[in-house]
C-alpha cells in the first residue's frame, strides 16, 4: 500500500466518525439550502449586464459543492482501497 493510500485511508476513518453524526447533516442541509439560494439568485442575473456577479456566484455554487463531493469521493475511494487490500490478503491465505 503506497503513503498516498495510508493517508486516504486515515482520513476517510476520521471523515466517517464525522459524516456519521447528526452535525453532519446539518451541514448537508446547509449546503442544500445554501446552493439553491445562490441558484436561485443565479437566475435572476441578468447575465448581459451582470456577468462578474454571476461568475461570482458559480464559483460559490461550485465552492460550496466540492466540499461536500471530496468528503464522499474520498470515503468512496478509501473503500475501494480497503476492498482491493481485503483481496489480496485473502490471496494470501
Amino acid at each position: 500500500m503506497t503513503e498516498q493510500e495510508e493517508k486516504t485511508l486515515d482520513t476517510a476513518r476520521k471523515l466517517k466518525q464525522t459524516v456519521s453524526t447528526e452535525g453532519w447533516e446539518n451541514i448537508v442541509a446547509y449546503v442544500i439550502v445554501r446552493v439553491r439560494g445562490l441558484k436561485n439568485k443565479l437566475a435572476g442575473i441578468d447575465l448581459t449586464k451582470k456577468l462578474s456577479e454571476a461568475m461570482q456566484t458559480q464559483g460559490e455554487i461550485a465552492g460550496i459543492n466540492s466540499v461536500i463531493n471530496r468528503v464522499n469521493n474520498l470515503i468512496q475511494e478509501a473503500k475501494l482501497i480497503e476492498e482491493r487490500e481485503m483481496k489480496i490478503k485473502e490471496k494470501e491465505k
